[in-house]
């Protein structure tokens, strides 16, 4: 189901066990992954991507309230429940 810009979420590591925190959905991206680590090499500049990296269209691009950058193909997350 897709989700507007700036909505609150609840993000979890990519296990769906271990909760990271909460951020704000901006939007999807595409970013440039090597799957062999998980790295998100650059968002949507493949002239800094690894050989071998996959471009990777569509994917969520979420700011966590301590700054941090995650993306959807890295953590599970969802709309954050009311407060």
């Amino acid at each position: 189901m897709p989700y507007d810009p700036g909505i609150r979420v609840v993000v979890y590591d990519g296990t769906g066990e271990k909760l990271l925190g909460y951020g704000t959905y901006e939007g999807d991206v595409t970013v440039y992954v090597t799957w062999a680590d998980g790295a998100i090499l650059t968002e949507q500049d493949p002239t800094k991507a690894r050989p071998g990296a996959q471009r990777v269209e569509g994917n969520p691009r979420i700011r966590m309230d301590d700054g941090r950058i995650v993306y959807g193909c890295q953590v599970w997350w969802g709309p954050a429940p009311p407060t």
